[in-house]
């Protein structure tokens, strides 16, 4: 058999190693059809939302669709009282909203459905370790539904969307914003800003944090998991949270050193088998394979070194005041930058490697993780919602993203209005939040000048000081949005170098 494994890729390989792994803990192969009637996903949205289904009519004319995941499929074949103990190796598709294209996805996982012990759980945790060994070096972070229903008692209700945004994000300047002080006192708020940043699992500071029974229980049980494994691989992350109520136990996000984003997803899901009408409970994971595989890093024709911290920055003033920043910080050497047409730069001395990209490119470096931190305007970040840490508020490059037009202007009701901007999605977001009916114009330079010659009613975008617009007879009708330089690091890199990160943002906000 050996003769043959050089003609296998390196997904076929560890594919075949993975289900050895789960064949030898007595988990049985389980083969599903492409296919799924769409009932299944539309009265169960909290597991996939509507929009993210790829839908189409059978032949019989029933609307079908292509599995967007494979637990519910397996639990819609399981009776009442059934144990089921599977593996699958399976390819979903999903709406991808955010590329605006259909995606094949390769997953390979597990899923345990009974009367589900300690012993079981934990079986599943190994499994996971085990799974992530294969793959390279790892970390395994966890976390459980009970702190996060504790954590979201602290902010804003009407927040939730938002407050569970920061969480994942680590952006302790935004959940500021929504914290209720009624509930979490300064000592407490204190408490949990430093347990997001934790390189340790500190569980006498979580044990004062949080204080209801089931969050109390809920850290009794992680200690306990977490006694029984390496401690350097696995860890305490109250980053975890969904708005979806698919969890309701222990939860875990597995990462791969190199690749960009996280490459195994678990937990479990006892609440979704309720939804069902049944009585056991639910414990599994799903390995992204094409993830485990994609490392931009493993393709890049110059010599990118990865013991270095990569940085993007975006090209202008604002690099150059990060740099002064970096320096003063003695983060860098001096003269770090050169003047020339050079946009990488390498300061050998502090292993660091800076590039300068187009300011709106800076968050696609670090979400895809050939950056490992970028600072980038909080209007960016708002634009295209890359899945990256916010990690620190810079306070400056402030601005804000405003509706302008003339001052007397008056809006025709009987048509929709005509937006000109190149910020397309928080534009439609907003109008959309307000009923209003528009038409988007998408330029990308000179906005200023569509209302004068009559391509639109009224324009949205940044305003600094506002004398463009003075200038040309316009002026601000409605801020929308603050914006301001924000420090932002793939979730990845962070989980692997986050003393590194963390020594930075801490000299980097001394400076502000």
């Amino acid at each position: 058999m050996e003769e043959y494994v050089d003609f296998l890729s390196m997904e076929e390989q560890k594919s075949i190693q993975l289900k050895a792994l789960f064949s030898r803990h007595h988990f049985q192969n389980y083969r599903l059809s492409a296919f799924e009637s769409y009932d299944l996903y539309a009265k169960s949205r909290e597991f996939a939302t509507p929009q993210s289904v790829i839908t189409f009519v059978g032949a019989k004319g029933q609307v079908m669709a292509l599995k967007p995941d494979i637990t519910l499929s397996i639990i819609k074949n399981t009776g009442s009282t059934e144990e089921k103990k599977v593996f699958y190796d399976e390819d979903v598709y999903r709406h991808d909203f955010h590329n605006e294209e259909y995606v094949r996805i390769h997953q390979l996982g597990i899923e345990h459905i009974g009367r589900l012990t300690h012993t079981d759980e934990r079986e599943i945790l190994e499994l996971a370790l085990e799974s992530l060994n294969i793959l390279g070096t790892n970390r395994l972070h966890l976390s459980h539904q009970a702190l996060v229903d504790e954590l979201l008692s602290w902010f804003a209700e009407e927040k939730r969307t938002a407050v569970i945004q920061a969480i994942n994000q680590k952006s302790v300047h935004e959940l500021e914003s929504y914290r209720c002080v009624e509930k979490l006192s300064e000592q407490r708020w204190q408490l949990l800003k430093d347990l997001l940043f934790a390189t340790t699992a500190d569980f006498d500071k979580m044990h004062q944090l949080f204080q209801t029974t089931a969050s109390q229980k809920a850290l009794v049980k992680l200690q306990e998991y977490l006694s029984y494994f390496d401690l350097h691989n696995c860890f305490v992350d109250l980053s975890i949270a969904s708005s979806e109520t698919y969890y309701s136990g222990l939860m875990f996000t597995g990462y791969l050193k190199d690749v960009a984003k996280p490459v195994l997803l678990g937990g479990r899901y006892d609440q979704l088998l309720k939804n069902q009408g049944m009585n056991q409970s639910g414990m599994g994971f799903a390995i992204y394979l094409d993830k485990a595989f994609l490392s931009e890093r493993q393709t890049a024709s110059l010599p990118i070194e990865n013991e270095y911290l990569k940085i993007a920055l975006p090209k202008g003033r604002m690099a150059q005041k990060v740099i002064e920043i970096f320096e003063k910080s003695d983060l860098c050497a001096k003269d770090t930058l050169k003047d020339n047409r050079q946009l990488i730069f390498t300061d050998e001395e502090h292993k660091l490697q800076f590039y300068l990209v187009k300011p709106s490119d800076v968050a696609i470096y670090v979400e895809h993780g050939v950056a490992d931190i970028g600072v980038v305007g909080k209007d960016v970040l708002m634009e295209s919602q890359p899945d990256v840490l916010e990690l620190l508020d810079l306070n400056f490059g402030k601005c804000v993203l405003a509706i302008a037009g003339f001052k007397d202007f008056q809006q025709d009701f009987n048509r929709p209005l005509k937006v000109a901007t190149k910020y397309a999605n928080q534009t439609r977001d907003y109008f959309a939040s307000i009923g209003q009916a528009v038409e988007l114009i998408s330029l990308h330079g000179s906005i200023e000048v569509a209302p004068l010659l009559g391509l639109s009613d009224v324009i949205v975008d940044i305003v600094e000081t506002g004398r463009t617009l003075k200038e040309n007879h316009l002026e601000v009708l409605k801020v929308i949005a603050h914006s301001s330089a924000r420090l932002v690091t793939n979730q990845a890199a962070y989980r692997f170098k986050q003393a590194q990160m963390n020594e930075i943002i801490k000299k980097v906000a001394q400076q502000l």
